[in-house]
């Protein structure tokens, strides 16, 4: 039996595009973010950033010190996105050449921050670290779901007026979690995820049609009533 298709198939699949586009997304505006917040003389911009991870099975490796101490890129918030799951619809779906998807995509935003100690007395905690982390997260999420669901990125850039992949995309659920994590000391890390819902159309390799003649056809009706075509192929 020989080989069908013949043309290489060196392309992505629009799964893959749309999660490295979300984290490109996050990435750039959030560092546009930070930018603002200096120009409004804000007194801490970090406030207003976090750093951005792709398909990383282990992204609290980023926590380097393991002391515990805020470090690595976990200091500032990190987001992890990656693919999680999808399914193909029949409806609006054909057989030849592209099929209707609805895929999950998650943002994992990990926070972790130190207890705050009375200066004069070490023993008297001012603010509990699980809590500061519990909020850092919430602050994390807060931006990620701002910018996904902003008009700007209604088709994620990837829809109508551009490549027409995405139909449509929706936050469909969000959750705080404490990750796993055996070094007692990375205890105080807090996650928040965030289920964002996408609609896109994934297409395949197309068999080459053989091109087929046109007819230039008139039709006509004789008198007594049958249907008369007369044509010239080109």
């Amino acid at each position: 039996m020989a080989a069908e298709i013949t043309t290489l198939i060196d392309k992505q699949d629009n799964n893959e595009i749309i999660r490295d586009q979300l984290g490109a997304i996050l990435a750039i505006e959030i560092s546009n973010q930070r930018a603002l917040a200096v120009t409004a003389g804000k007194p801490d911009p970090d406030e207003w950033f976090f750093d951005v991870s792709i398909e990383s099975t282990k992204p609290l490796e980023s926590l380097t010190d393991s002391d515990g101490n805020e470090s690595g890129e976990i200091q500032k918030g990190l987001v992890n996105v990656f693919f999680e799951s999808d399914s193909f619809e029949n409806p609006g779906s054909n057989v030849v050449q592209s099929q209707k998807v609805k895929g999950n995509f998650i943002f994992d935003c990990y926070a972790h921050k130190n207890s705050t100690v009375d200066q004069n007395d070490n023993d008297s905690i001012i603010d509990n670290g699980d809590e500061l982390s519990s909020r850092e997260a919430d602050r994390i999420a807060r931006f990620v779901r701002n910018i996904i669901m902003s008009a700007q990125y209604t088709y994620l850039q990837l829809g109508r007026e551009n490549a027409n992949i995405v139909q449509k995309r929706y936050i469909q659920r969000r959750e705080k979690f404490a990750p796993e994590q055996q070094n007692p000391s990375f205890n105080n890390v807090v996650g928040c995820r965030l289920s964002l819902n996408v609609e896109y159309v994934e297409f395949s390799p197309q068999t080459v049609l053989d091109t087929l003649d046109t007819l230039i056809t008139q039709c006509t009706r004789s008198s007594d009533g049958k249907i008369l075509f007369e044509y010239q192929a080109t």
